[in-house]
Formats: structure tokens, sequence, C-alpha cells
């Protein structure tokens, strides 16, 4: 059994095979969560799972919903001896929103998108590993957009399974 320990919370898990990325702050918490990993459990937000990849590794994500949302992600893993460095780009768009100023109006068609670049490091320490990440986004919706930076810690502690 694996624990995630994260700023906000702490999320059980069995496996993993993909190294996932947040989108943005807000984003990590319901996207990560959504399109997750064919394995069991959902992996939020945490940059300690780097330490996972054993070999350099690029890792591209294409998912589409209903009414035209679709995320895109590539990330790069580079394990070193004295650490795992990645670097991450990902973007989400929905398009053919609608916006009406008045109920009667006819509406205007509209497109929203959040693309983030991030950067991360992450150490295992025995069964321990510790990861960190910081990146800038951008979000536009409708007329209005915005611009930050975000980062975040995790840890990964790698506990051995019960015997029965």
């Amino acid at each position: 059994m694996r624990l995630f320990l994260l700023l906000i919370a702490a999320v059980p898990s069995q496996g993993m095979r993909e190294f996932l990325i947040p989108t943005a702050p807000i984003s990590a918490l319901y996207g990560e969560a959504l399109v997750a990993s064919h394995e069991c459990g959902a992996f939020l937000a945490n940059p300690a799972l780097a330490v996972r990849e054993s070999y350099p590794c690029i890792h591209f994500a294409h998912t589409e919903w209903f009414a035209g949302t679709r995320r895109e992600r590539v990330d790069f893993l580079l394990p070193k001896t004295w650490g795992t460095l990645g670097l991450g780009a990902s973007g989400f768009h929905v398009w053919d929103l609608e916006h009406r100023d008045d109920p009667d109006d006819y509406p205007e068609t509209f497109s929203a998108y959040n693309t983030d670049l991030v950067i991360r490091y992450a150490r295992g320490i025995g069964r321990f590993a510790l990861g960190a990440e910081a990146g800038v986004f951008l979000q536009r919706i409708y007329k209005y957009s915005a611009t930050g930076f975000h980062g975040s810690l995790g840890a990964s502690f790698n506990k051995k399974p019960f015997s029965v």
C-alpha cells in the first residue's frame, strides 16, 4: 500500500504506471481524478511520484469528453543518481460555449482554455520520496484571462503490504 501525502489531501493507491502532471492548482484536484490511471486508484498532483520511473521517458496523453472538451499533456522525465527532473506542458480546451447578456439575446459562442508549463524535481530515499514542482499557467474564459504561478510539494511512502 502506498500513501501519497499532499498539502490538501491524502489518497491511497495500489500501483502506478504513468506519471500525471497537474494543469493548474484547481484543475489538479478534479482533472487528475477524472483522467487518473488505468490502474487502481486516482492520483492527485504529487511530484514525488517522479521517482517511480527508472528510465528516461516521454508521456503523451490526449483525452476527449462530451461537448468538444479535450485535454492534452506531454511530460518528460529524466532520472539521475541525484534525483529525477521533469518537464511538462498541458492544455485543457472547451469549445462552443455560449454566452448571453439577456435571456432573449442571440447566444455568442466562445471557447475556454487553460495552458500550463511545469518543471519538477523528486528524490527517493529508501521507501520515502519527496518532490516539488513550479509552473506558470494561462487561462482564458470568454473575454477574461488570467496568468499566474503555482507550485506544490508532495511525499510518498511505500509501505510493504500486510500479509494474511
